[in-house]
């Protein structure tokens, strides 16, 4: 992200993977996946910096608890 310029930067669609399970589009407050809360930070400082207009999180509910819990889920990932 650094060494994009920052009229490239406008949307970006953030999302996590787990490597092992092949999963991907995990809740990132979870941190189950690489991407974890200080590796969020600096993503969230550099592209403010670079002027984003809209980040869009991407995350799949995967089970049935999920799925009913899921403006919990998503109110706790907002956060």
């Amino acid at each position: 992200m650094d060494d994009l310029p920052a009229e490239f930067v406008r949307e970006l669609h953030l999302n996590d993977y787990i490597v092992g399970e092949r999963i991907f589009h995990p809740p990132l407050h979870l941190e189950s996946g690489a991407l974890k809360r200080e590796n969020l930070r600096r993503y969230a400082e550099i592209v403010k910096a670079k002027g984003a207009e809209v980040v869009v999180l991407e995350t799949a509910l995967r089970d049935l608890e999920q799925v009913l819990k899921h403006r919990e889920l998503l109110e706790a990932e907002t956060k």
